[in-house]
């Protein structure tokens, strides 16, 4: 433990130190779930021309990720 080093977490919400750490211990999967999104359905490069079809494109990205991330629990 004395090579792990330590993490300082500073916060003004008004709750329990253990909340506060599990919510940065979910960082992580959010930060997965939107490398998921720009990479695995490449949302992050939309080739279209009009503003329709960039939302389109970026909704049915949204879903897909909804959809594949629903039976990933936090």
């Amino acid at each position: 433990m004395n090579k792990a080093g330590n993490i300082l977490i500073v916060s003004d919400m008004d709750v329990k130190k253990l909340e506060i750490y599990l919510l940065y211990k979910k960082r992580e999967v959010i930060e997965n779930m939107f490398d998921t999104y720009k990479t695995a359905l490449n949302a992050d490069k939309p080739y279209l021309q009009d503003d329709g079809g960039v939302f389109g494109h970026v909704f049915i990205a949204f879903l897909s990720l909804y959809v594949s991330f629903s039976i990933y629990p936090l």
